[in-house]
């Protein structure tokens, strides 16, 4: 009796269907990793800026932001006049990973964090207009909030 030797075809496409999907979790862990940090990075700066002026609203009291290069932080105006905010929690100083910079606009922005923030809302939930931008060699976004109050992510064509 003649047997074929091989495989059958449902052996090869268990073992395609294996490949693929090493494959692509390969693909989806490595590929566009530094481009989707950026953005990472860009989405929670303007979460906490969001949440900076919701704790104005709801605390009745003035809160801020202040940036550096590398870094930015909550601030909280006490008694004291402003402090930084030191309890645990997204407003605390938070610095970004090597290779990630901000700036406000196009000015350059100081190395270490200042004493007292760039950008305030006030218990009204009122704000200056905001203009930062994170970059990474990948890319820039910006994170903005516009005269009418509406915040803005985008990343930025170079």
């Amino acid at each position: 009796m003649y047997r074929a030797r091989g495989f059958t075809l449902l052996e090869t496409l268990v073992v395609v269907a294996l490949i693929a999907i090493i494959a692509g979790s390969v693909v989806l862990s490595a590929g566009g990793g530094t481009a989707r940090e950026l953005q990472t990075h860009a989405q929670r700066l303007r979460v906490v800026a969001e949440l900076v002026c919701d704790k104005a609203t709801i605390e009745a009291g003035f809160f801020g932001l202040g940036f550096a290069q590398r870094a930015y932080s909550g601030f909280r105006f006490g008694n004291n006049g402003w402090e930084p905010v030191r309890d645990s929690g997204p407003l605390v100083a938070h610095a970004l990973p090597e290779g990630y910079s901000l700036r406000r606009g196009e000015a350059p922005l100081e190395r270490d964090l200042p004493g007292e923030p760039q950008w305030i809302c006030s218990p009204a939930g009122d704000s200056a207009p905001l203009d930062v931008i994170v970059a990474s060699a990948d890319g820039e976004w910006r994170i903005g909030i516009d005269e009418q109050g509406r915040w803005q992510t985008a990343a930025v064509s170079r």
